[in-house]
């Protein structure tokens, strides 16, 4: 699959319509050079990123389709919040949030086949110089967390500066950047706290807000979302699995309708549009994890299946999932094959379920251990999560093997230990 994204600062009829030159081949005459982009890359999709601050509102619709029209090609519009005319005010980041928002939901609406190679194609030259950074941001941090379940390339093209004297010429646009992409999940900028919409005071009484938040907050909790993200940055595929989201569907069309109430929650002041609420870090947190979600629903369906109905994992479906999540990381692979508390159970004539300090050592052991049972946080991230008095052993039914999950008096623990480590 191949997606070329791009923003544009002006309606595309108002572009100087140039031959663009690309690689040898010269396309158009076009205006904006996204339009010539298609047909060299022969994308599958492209999206037109609309900055609602440029165009007028019809009632509660924008006219997204005479720009669609006059670029002639084959784009999905996007109106995104953007404060960068003078009868708008706001947040700039909310452009960058909104954006990986909706990536996310346009790729989950897709279906991409199981390992199908994922091209992104951005156009980095056209629209204003903070959307470009903004847009960019948002398409690496879209690229980065899908790189962990399949392969990633991104591609950058920049134009060379176009004037009103050069209608007709040739001008050239440039293949700046082109790389296999390395999968990472940056660490979150989550204040304390659950506020999806800054200010507070503003939505904070606000019944509807709230009950709608307060829906989002039942079906994916705030603390199993940051463990879930944690344990994918940290390399905690047990904790990957704990944290999983059972709900993430509902979740997402709760969210879906947050992001319409606070696209409607603005006022006019002097002439001016003026929001009165900005999103906050925790859309990027959700549009991750949604990401992340799908993807593993994608490749690893038949292994969460079975958690879903045991509540237990096997040897062989955690080294399917580290070998996913983590064939980019030799570190964590090799790490994971010779942690040697999962490897090797003698299990017989034990009584379980039974956590593996009790299985792998003798009762003069424990007794100088004192029985202590608390988690230990150093061991717990130096052994990828398998700290031995944190993981229970149990026989998984109507099956031969054994499973491994999180004792029920660990897992708040262990929570805590995730949240606080992303």
């Amino acid at each position: 699959m191949k997606l070329l994204v791009t923003v544009l600062g002006r309606r595309p009829s108002e572009y100087v319509r140039v031959l663009w030159q690309v690689a040898g081949e010269r396309y158009g005459p076009f205006g904006p050079p996204a339009r010539a982009l298609v047909e060299h890359e022969q994308v599958d999709h492209a999206l037109l990123l609309i900055p609602d601050s440029l165009i007028e509102p019809r009632g509660k619709s924008y006219p997204v389709q005479e720009w669609v029209t006059e670029l002639d090609g084959p784009f999905e519009p996007l109106v995104l919040p953007s404060r960068y005319a003078p009868k708008v005010e706001g947040n700039v980041l909310d452009f960058y949030y909104a954006a990986l928002f909706h990536f996310v939901d346009w790729f989950r609406k897709q279906s991409p086949k199981p390992e199908e190679p994922f091209t992104i194609v951005l156009e980095g030259s056209t629209g204003l110089n903070v959307l470009q950074l903004l847009l960019y941001r948002a398409v690496v941090d879209f690229a980065q967390a899908l790189a962990y379940t399949r392969k990633v390339e991104l591609k950058v093209y920049t134009a060379d500066p176009v004037s009103p004297q050069m209608a007709g010429q040739v001008v050239a646009l440039h293949l700046t950047e082109s790389r296999p992409v390395i999968p990472a999940l940056s660490r979150l900028d989550l204040q304390q706290g659950t506020d999806l919409l800054s200010p507070g005071a503003v939505v904070g009484p606000d019944p509807v807000f709230r009950s709608k938040r307060d829906k989002l907050g039942q079906c994916w909790p705030w603390n199993d979302l940051q463990a879930f993200l944690a344990a994918i940055h940290q390399g905690i595929p047990l904790g990957v699995l704990t944290w999983y989201p059972t709900q993430a569907e509902e979740a997402w069309k709760m969210l879906g309708e947050l992001y319409t109430y606070a696209s409607r929650k603005t006022e006019f002041q002097d002439g001016k549009r003026v929001r009165q609420v900005e999103l906050t870090e925790w859309w990027r947190a959700y549009a991750l994890g949604m990401l992340l979600a799908v993807e593993l629903r994608i490749h690893y369906a038949e292994p969460l299946n079975k958690w879903k109905e045991t509540g237990l994992v096997t040897l062989e479906d955690l080294e399917k999932l580290v070998g996913r999540l983590y064939r980019h990381a030799p570190v964590l692979l090799n790490r994971f094959q010779a942690e040697r508390t999962i490897r090797g159970l003698n299990v017989e004539g034990v009584s379980l379920p039974a956590l593996l300090s009790d299985i792998m050592q003798d009762s003069a052991s424990r007794e100088r251990q004192g029985g202590r049972r608390d988690p230990d946080k150093r061991n717990f991230f130096a052994h990828m999560g398998f700290e031995r008095n944190a993981v229970e052993v149990d026989s998984i039914p109507n099956c031969n093997e054994v499973g491994f999950r999180y004792s029920k008096g660990s897992k708040k623990i262990i929570q805590g230990y995730l949240c606080h480590s992303i």
